[in-house]
């Protein structure tokens, strides 16, 4: 299935008590904790580590193997009242395709 589970969280807070929001550091993983790929016979070339890792994980994403957070959050005054009703909803998704970059000339 598509989604794992869904998570629904919601905070009813007064304005004046507000202060910054709770944030995460925004992380885009990468490839280097990935085992190296197994060598492919035919390939004229080896490849190098990191285009090693970075099949590997392109193959497990493939396989359905890798989880991705998603989160949708939203904010919303209640005027009049002085509160601010703040939602999220989360789940666990299999990861379906990413990009693939590489630093030119490398």
């Amino acid at each position: 299935s598509y989604a794992q589970t869904l998570s629904i969280d919601y905070n009813l807070s007064e304005l004046s008590s507000m202060g910054e929001p709770d944030t995460r550091e925004f992380h885009v993983p990468n490839s280097d904790a990935h085992p190296l790929h197994p060598p492919i016979p035919d390939l004229e070339l080896p490849l190098y580590q990191r285009q090693s890792r970075a099949l590997a994980r392109m193959r497990s994403i493939e396989g359905g193997e890798v989880d991705f957070p998603e989160e949708e959050r939203s904010e919303h005054v209640l005027p009049g009242i002085g509160w601010c009703l703040i939602a999220r909803a989360s789940q666990k998704s299999r990861l379906r395709g990413g990009v693939l970059g590489d630093a030119i000339g490398s």
